[in-house]
């Protein structure tokens, strides 16, 4: 059955990390975990400018929906 409303379809257990992706010019999942304070400690590398293969020092941390969780596992992702 499909929620009513999609924000009832939203991983409150998982932590997703959002980049700025100055190629495409939008935001990206690039980091996943169940984690909060180890996804918090990548979220904040990220701002400092210390992740590597990622150039832009924007990121939010967020609670991914479900299709989300789904796709980045699809492409050959892994939650930690």
């Amino acid at each position: 059955m499909t929620p009513a409303n999609p924000r009832d379809n939203i991983r409150r257990d998982i932590f997703s990390v959002k980049h700025w992706d100055h190629a495409i010019g939008a935001w990206c999942h690039g980091y996943m975990s169940k984690d909060r304070e180890q996804a918090r400690r990548r979220t904040d590398a990220i701002r400092r400018g210390i992740w590597y293969g990622v150039h832009t020092t924007r990121a939010k941390l967020v609670h991914p929906a479900q299709w989300v969780v789904e796709g980045f596992i699809a492409a050959g992702n892994d939650i930690e």
